[in-house]
């Protein structure tokens, strides 16, 4: 919904909106920003999530081949810090002012990214099970992850409180310390 209020305060009906093509307002709210505010989305195809000032240049480029008042007018650039089908990749501050300098060079706004992240992967095959054994574990004790790109990830957010991740960090160690105690030592 944050997204939709953003888009919507920053564009106006047929303007467009910058994301990477993963971006979660393309991939995981589909048409939503364009059916709530009216823009369009041009999609920057990239391999984790960032794109360089190169790939807005180009795509930039490609909105300019019919001239307004006939073609869309860019107006806003959509940051997703992190980003989550990427894995949680994080923006580094240069490729982050690389990128905003080109938008505020086009008149063009960005969104600022929020904290780095609020997603925690890891591996747990190193305590004899597998991530899928460990992910289902912990959902039976009421614990609930995914699994990304072979790995476990658990996300934090508005409804997990300090205490609920206190209790998380409790309920992995005894899953991990049971399944430590039960695999054969090296020696044997």
């Amino acid at each position: 919904m944050c997204n939709f209020v953003a888009i919507k305060l920053h564009t106006h009906p047929a303007d467009v909106v910058i994301a990477d093509s993963m971006a979660h307002i393309i991939r995981a709210e589909s048409g939503g920003v364009s059916l709530s505010s009216g823009p369009m989305v041009e999609g920057v195809p990239t391999a984790r999530g960032i794109f360089t000032a190169d790939e807005l240049r180009q795509a930039l480029a490609r909105l300019k081949t019919v001239p307004p008042p006939y073609g869309p007018s860019p107006k806003l650039v959509c940051i997703e810090q992190t980003h989550n089908f990427g894995g949680g990749t994080v923006w580094s501050l240069a490729a982050l002012a690389d990128v905003a300098e080109v938008a505020r060079t086009e008149g063009i706004r960005l969104t600022t990214p929020p904290p780095e992240t609020n997603m925690v992967f890891f591996d747990t095959t190193g305590v004899g099970l597998s991530n899928e054994q460990f992910a289902k574990a912990l959902a039976d004790r009421g614990v609930h992850v995914g699994l990304m790109r072979g790995q476990i990830r658990a996300v934090t957010h508005i409804d997990v409180s300090p205490d609920d991740i206190d209790m998380t960090l409790e309920v992995a160690a005894v899953i991990a310390n049971a399944s430590y105690r039960g695999m054969p030592s090296a020696d044997t």
